[in-house]
């Protein structure tokens, strides 16, 4: 009975896994996006409103813990992302400039 546990979970694991990526390659895009056409990369209400959302697609009982494990940690990664586009905009920008 345990295993299949386990493999349903892993098969949930990897589909979130398989959308994770998708979504993070997304984000490289549109930072990549941003940093060709100086937009300014942070957009806090943008945060706000997936943050509101998301949060509101979850149930009471697993709100907590999925804002603070799924949200947080995609947040970290794009946060780490950001701040390296941002250094590597700088970094394209100062090289167009000579």
């Amino acid at each position: 009975m345990i295993i299949k546990f386990r493999k349903r979970i892993n098969h949930i694991d990897s589909q979130i896994l398989a959308l994770l990526e998708k979504r993070l390659s997304l984000t490289n895009e549109l930072l990549d996006y941003k940093a060709k056409n100086d937009i300014k990369i942070e957009d806090h209400d943008r945060e706000t409103e997936i943050i509101d959302r998301l949060t509101s697609e979850v149930s009471e009982e697993y709100k907590k813990q999925i804002s603070r494990i799924v949200i947080g940690n995609i947040w970290n990664s794009i946060f780490t992302m950001t701040k390296k586009r941002i250094w590597l905009g700088d970094l394209y920008h100062s090289r167009k400039a000579k």
